[in-house]
């Protein structure tokens, strides 16, 4: 009875702080600009997705009249964070969605799911985009738990032509391991179920299952290029070499020298772009 009562006292107890500080997450980057910073028309784009969240973002038009990307960013990020990709993207002939996941920016809801949500937001994107745009070839650009939800919207969805993951973890074990080097902390290790069951509780989904793109990777036969940083210091760069290894083809993958977590456009900023669209104009 003390062991059940310990247990239930601090499974409380971490629901509690994990809901507080992470689930429950803060707005995001809203600031005033806009791609109207680099002389480009947009437009101010809502659409519903489940449980009638309403999510907001941009339409970036460019001369082709039937392909889109779908800039997805991570933990905390809105459609500011994923701003400076827009230019090469419309110069290369694509159109360009961007949006606040839910619980971010301008965005409705209030629960954030490390990519499990964030990948039902996507799926409600491509209707948006299929249905009031025009469009029928889609790719996917995601960044950290965005990668990792853009895979998870690969998976469940065959309207997807190719998607780049940058920086994706493969599941939540590891990318705990690695963020805030929890791999070196007992009490953590130990305690990991109890995280995963608290998670279940304040989300009211298995949060570890439905993201363990690691055990469903294999199924996916979308082209996928996967980016990260050797010294990724967040989500180290064995969660990307491990879903590379047991995705089926076509697949690529780039292990950016000297460089940390989402940081490959900024280190380097050409080769980026040009791989990325040598990507895209390989499957789209």
């Amino acid at each position: 009875m003390v062991l059940l009562s310990g247990v239930g006292f601090l499974s409380i107890n971490i629901w509690q702080k994990l809901d507080k500080t992470i689930y429950t997450q803060g707005q995001g980057v809203v600031t005033d600009d806009s791609p109207r910073y680099f002389d480009l028309p947009y437009q101010e784009v809502k659409f519903e997705t489940d449980r009638d969240i309403i999510i907001r973002g941009w339409y970036v038009p460019s001369m082709s009249p039937d392909k889109a990307i779908i800039l997805v960013p991570g933990f905390g990020g809105t459609r500011w964070s994923m701003l400076w990709h827009v230019p090469f993207l419309v110069d290369a002939g694509y159109n360009v969605l961007l949006f606040d996941p839910r619980s971010t920016g301008l965005s409705g809801g209030n629960r954030y799911g490390f990519g499990y949500f964030e990948s039902i937001d996507i799926q409600h994107a491509i209707d948006f985009l299929m249905k009031g745009k025009g469009i029928s070839e889609i790719g996917l650009l995601g960044r950290s738990a965005g990668a990792t939800a853009s895979l998870l919207a690969s998976l469940r969805d065959d309207r997807v032509d190719a998607v780049v993951a940058d920086s994706p973890y493969a599941n939540l074990r590891f990318a705990a391991d690695d963020f805030g080097k929890y791999s070196h902390d007992r009490l953590f290790q130990t305690l990991f179920p109890v995280y995963m069951f608290s998670a279940r509780l304040a989300l009211g989904v298995n949060l570890y299952r439905e993201t363990n793109i690691l055990n469903k990777i294999d199924e996916l036969d979308t082209p996928a290029f996967f980016i990260h940083g050797l010294q990724d210091a967040g989500i180290g760069h064995q969660n990307s070499e491990r879903l590379f290894k047991r995705k089926v083809q076509p697949k690529r993958i780039w292990l950016v020298p000297n460089t940390n977590h989402i940081a490959a456009f900024e280190n380097y900023p050409g080769e980026y772009k040009q791989r990325i669209i040598d990507f895209f104009e390989s499957y789209i």
